[in-house]
């Protein structure tokens, strides 16, 4: 079944904007090169322990036009925790992985680490041994 024009148009779009984030470098290309490592979402405040930033601000980053290619969802695993924000569709995710650089991700210390680990790492420095939700 071919893609409706609609489809195609959103998609398109979502590309745009994800291109604008990469483009503009900083803290959007930052989100979208941790997106990509991390393998899923992450919250306002795990973008802004990882870049140095603010929660605020990466909020503020994602809530643009070009932060259109992300959306957020609920944290199911724990109730009451922050939004969890993933790019916006399974398309988007794939054309991230083909545009982000070993470079931006090497620039986090990323490069060719297990994503999972990244993120077991990370949690079990903030939460200790508690169950990790990944």
């Amino acid at each position: 079944m071919e893609p409706s024009s609609h489809a195609r148009a959103v998609q398109w779009g979502a590309e745009q904007d994800l291109l604008r984030l990469l483009n503009g470098g900083g803290l959007g290309r930052e989100l979208v090169s941790l997106t990509v490592a991390a393998g899923g979402g992450l919250s306002a405040h795990d973008f802004a322990e990882l870049t140095g930033s603010r929660p605020r601000l990466v909020e503020r980053e994602l809530s643009t036009v070009s932060g259109r290619s992300f959306q957020w969802r609920s944290a199911h695993w724990v109730p009451g925790e922050p939004k969890i924000y993933v790019l916006a569709h399974e398309e988007v995710q794939r054309s991230a992985a083909e545009l982000v650089t070993e470079v931006d991700l090497a620039g986090r210390e990323l490069a060719n680490t297990d994503p999972s680990h990244i993120l077991q790492t990370w949690h079990y420095v903030h939460y200790g041994d508690s169950q990790i939700p990944f």
